[in-house]
């Protein structure tokens, strides 16, 4: 593995000094990605060369290579298109098959700056900016439209908007940066105790969403989140 290692802080494109965002062993998650990890084969190939970091974001795959390239695409196993981005130098060529969704360019764009070793942020990497912070994960139902939060987390939980929106408008401060973080901030309104404000849903938290929706609301973070804000807004 250290032989791997040497090879990939040596071999990046134009002799560029900066490692890539995701460090030069490709094992620093890309900021706001899901599933983020590290893969390597043993023997290296064209399409594979030996290790690369692969995850989503904004609900499309990315995967960054060990030879200093990217792939962006709707699908790892059988896309419709993808998107390939080489850099050298101080600049970056991409290249696409097929027909790229909305916005996949941005996404594109910030994974070169990423291969430049430029910093890059979680809301580069997302096909549009939100409008609104919902602390609902990026792979949620009509994530483009521009919805009010209440709406955003009832269509998460796969029930019209419309209700929750007429009751009232709930408090911004109460959305966190993941779905487990609102919940933590919501069970801290409601009287009960989730433990520390840290995003991680973890026995303590749960124990709380238990004693505030009954057995079973633990297992469900978009629905508890609805039910909570119920509760809040007197549904």
């Amino acid at each position: 593995m250290r032989v791997v290692l040497l090879i990939l802080a040596m071999a990046w494109p134009g002799c560029v000094a900066a490692a890539p965002c995701v460090g030069a062993a490709l094992d620093r998650p890309l900021p706001g990605a899901m599933d983020a990890r590290q893969v390597s084969v043993d023997v290296p190939t064209a399409r594979f060369p030996g290790l690369w970091q692969q995850g989503r974001v904004d609900g499309l795959t990315y995967r960054i290579f060990g030879d200093g390239t990217a792939v962006l695409s709707d699908d790892p196993g059988a896309p419709r298109w993808q998107v390939r981005i080489e850099c050298a130098a101080a600049t970056c060529r991409t290249t696409a098959t097929g027909v790229p969704d909305a916005g996949a360019d941005r996404i594109a764009d910030a994974l070169g700056r990423c291969l430049m070793g430029q910093d890059v942020t979680a809301a580069d990497l997302r096909r549009a900016a939100p409008a609104f912070p919902t602390g609902l994960s990026n792979d949620v139902p009509d994530r483009g439209r521009s919805l009010p939060p209440a709406a955003a987390l009832a269509t998460a939980a796969g029930q019209a908007p419309r209700r929750a929106v007429a009751q009232c408008m709930p408090d911004p401060a109460l959305f966190g940066d993941t779905p487990a973080q609102t919940v933590q901030r919501m069970l801290l309104a409601a009287g009960q105790d989730p433990g520390p404000d840290d995003g991680v849903l973890g026995a303590r938290s749960r124990a709380a969403l238990r004693a505030a929706l009954g057995p079973g609301s633990d297992a469900d973070v978009p629905h508890a989140i609805l039910a909570l804000l119920a509760m809040r807004c007197g549904g």
